[in-house]
């Protein structure tokens, strides 16, 4: 039987995409790269924006059926996910040249989405403590089946103006993921296709997913 996870997969999860985004935040054209920008920028957007759908159609889900009082909780992580979103899209068009895009630098953004996603982080991490403490063991590892599912078919574009409601969001998520992937293959646009696999033993089945990026219990973060 798996060990229970502890809630530092939640901060894992985070770092990764933390790293992401501070990885697309610096980066410069350079005459052997000149996209190296836009590749960084897209990869931070495809990782979070999987990650905020699924984090929406697997976890609150199951948090609404086992957690008493959670509509506070929900509706604080779904303005979280909504500012996300819009900050993403803005950060997008400053990249792909939308006539829509804010004027101005583009740093301003990146820390706003800095911000955002500490914000989100402490949000997630409660959520998941409180799951955990609710669900057995065998309970969380079919969670994790589950969110690995979700994760691989989730859109790979922000949509700060779609539903998010228990009844909409997932078919709404289902819908984009398919379009999100055919704009993605005619704006030749290079995103991760699955989470990045490091090699060794895991740490734990829900620690994998929820990470996006599968980590080594002998990886140098864990020694």
């Amino acid at each position: 039987m798996a060990t229970r996870p502890k809630i530092s997969a939640v901060l894992d999860a985070h770092e990764t995409l933390r790293a992401e985004l501070d990885a697309a935040r610096r980066a410069e054209p350079t005459q052997a790269d000149p996209r190296r920008p836009v590749v960084l920028c897209d990869t931070f957007l495809a990782t979070m924006s999987r990650h905020i759908a699924t984090v929406e159609d697997v976890l609150y889900p199951r948090a609404r059926r086992l957690l008493p009082r959670t509509d506070g909780l929900a509706a604080e992580q779904v303005r979280i996910a909504r500012n996300v979103e819009h900050t993403m899209r803005a950060i997008e068009g400053t990249y792909y040249g939308d006539a829509y895009a804010p004027a101005g630098p583009r740093e301003p953004w990146w820390a706003l989405m800095a911000d955002l996603l500490a914000e989100h982080d402490r949000a997630e991490r409660v959520l998941l403590a409180r799951l955990c403490a609710a669900m057995s063991p065998d309970e969380l590892d079919e969670l994790t089946v589950r969110f690995a599912t979700v994760l691989e078919r989730a859109p790979t574009r922000p949509h700060p103006y779609s539903p998010h409601s228990p009844r909409l969001s997932r078919w709404q998520h289902r819908f984009w993921a398919v379009a999100d992937r055919m704009m993605d293959a005619m704006d030749n646009r290079v995103i991760p296709t699955k989470p990045r696999t490091r090699h060794g033993a895991p740490d734990s089945l829900l620690t994998q997913y929820l990470v996006g990026s599968p980590r080594s219990a002998r990886s140098p973060a864990h020694r």
